[in-house]
């Protein structure tokens, strides 16, 4: 069984995309700091993986889960999302006198 490395995700991600410059210039329209498709680049061949603040952007633009994007981050604890939902509460009945 083969399981997908975070450059395999990104390598998913860009394709997606329609290519590095592709994806660069659209994690740009929604990030505060611009992209150049050397820092793809550089992600797919450097570093290796692509920087956590823009896995959500990635995800956002591509499908491409932030847990094969960067499996080393703990998405569930940032996404806000529980492991287990806790039981509701029971209701409480009010009397009637």
């Amino acid at each position: 069984m083969q399981t997908q490395t975070p450059v395999d995700a990104l390598l998913e991600a860009v394709t997606r995309a329609g290519g590095q410059a592709a994806l660069a210039k659209q994690i740009s329209t929604l990030s505060p700091k611009p992209i150049s498709q050397a820092n793809v680049w550089n992600w797919l061949r450097r570093d290796l993986r692509a920087p956590a603040e823009v896995c959500p952007l990635i995800e956002r633009l591509t499908q491409v889960l932030c847990e094969n994007l960067r499996p080393d981050v703990d998405w569930t604890y940032l996404r806000n999302t529980p492991i287990a939902a806790p039981a509701p509460a029971p209701a409480q009945e009010t009397g009637h006198a």
